[in-house]
């Protein structure tokens, strides 16, 4: 049997104060981009079945 959804809880106050503060500073926290080690290889596997597939 499925259960039930609760209601979303709304915050007031303080925490909703709290809430908005922490949204704002995270916002512009910069992640860098991380180098993807196999992408070379992937792209050689494809260059190599798009040949396999022409014939």
């Amino acid at each position: 049997m499925a259960t039930p959804i609760t209601a979303t809880p709304v915050l007031k106050g303080k925490e909703a104060a709290d809430f908005l503060r922490m949204l704002l500073r995270d916002q512009d926290v910069k992640i860098p981009l991380k180098k993807l080690p196999n992408l070379e290889k992937v792209r050689k596997q494809i260059r190599e079945d798009a040949i396999k597939n022409e014939k």
